[in-house]
């Protein structure tokens, strides 16, 4: 395993010469991608950044994006707005930025929260999390890829169970719609394969594009809280059960 250390002195590698161009964050107004797009607008390069997120975390993005500019002036952070567990918005935002970019360097992919509590469903029809955490994921990455493909060095980073597999995907319920088949567990670990499956047949389809599934481990983001009334006893329970494990 690749050690911390070395995790930052590659990062500190990163400079106006080797840093993405154009990167596209979906997922990007909080948490792990929050964090990583700070990361990459202090390093002082000249970077252009798309910044997808729903309507009601505009009015903060707007703020962080102000504060991104004060970081680095070179920088340009353009907020997109996309209700992203909608499939036909998904494609939307893709055509928009498709419109504006010749290329694409970076899709950083990171949108979603673990699904505690019932299944819920989208308009679409799809639940809500394997909605974020897959099918709209890889709708990103494939009407993203031609644009990824004039890259010199694509990259495509999903942020969520890589190397968690430990069971098969369960392909009689792929969406999980059964009686008692629908859990917090369950649905990572389906989703989780889903990503790992499509990733690495793109991989095998398209060897000039470095593809990753990332696990960043137990990270108190507030995903796990998310998707339930934060006044109701289960996220009560949820917040005291795992704030401990949470780094």
């Amino acid at each position: 395993m690749v050690s911390y250390t070395e995790i930052q002195g590659s990062n500190a590698l990163i400079n106006d010469a080797t840093a993405p161009r154009v990167a596209v964050f979906v997922g990007g107004t909080s948490g792990i991608g929050k964090f990583t797009v700070r990361a990459l607008v202090a390093t002082g390069a000249s970077v252009r950044i798309y910044l997808v997120g729903c309507k009601s975390s505009e009015e903060r993005t707007n703020a962080f994006i102000q504060e991104l500019h004060t970081i680095n002036p070179r920088a340009e952070v353009i907020w997109t707005e996309g209700e992203v567990s909608l499939l036909a918005d998904t494609k939307r935002v893709c055509e928009v930025i498709k419109s504006k970019e010749p290329r694409v360097d970076l899709l950083f992919l990171s949108a979603g929260y673990a699904p505690f509590g019932t299944r819920r469903e989208t308009t679409e029809g799809l639940e809500i999390v394997q909605s974020l955490e897959y099918y709209s994921r890889m709708l990103f990455v494939l009407h993203l890829l031609p644009l990824l493909g004039k890259a010199e060095v694509p990259r495509v980073i999903s942020v969520f169970a890589g190397g968690l597999m430990k069971t098969t995907i369960d392909l009689d319920d792929i969406d999980l719609k059964r009686p008692g088949n629908f859990g917090v567990m369950k649905a990572k670990t389906q989703y989780g394969n889903m990503n790992t499956t499509i990733l690495e047949k793109l991989a095998d389809e398209n060897p000039n594009v470095t593809f990753i599934h990332s696990w960043p481990g137990s990270v108190n983001t507030g995903n796990v809280r998310r998707g339930l009334d934060p006044n109701s006893i289960l996220a009560w329970l949820v917040g005291l059960s795992l704030s401990p494990f949470l780094a």
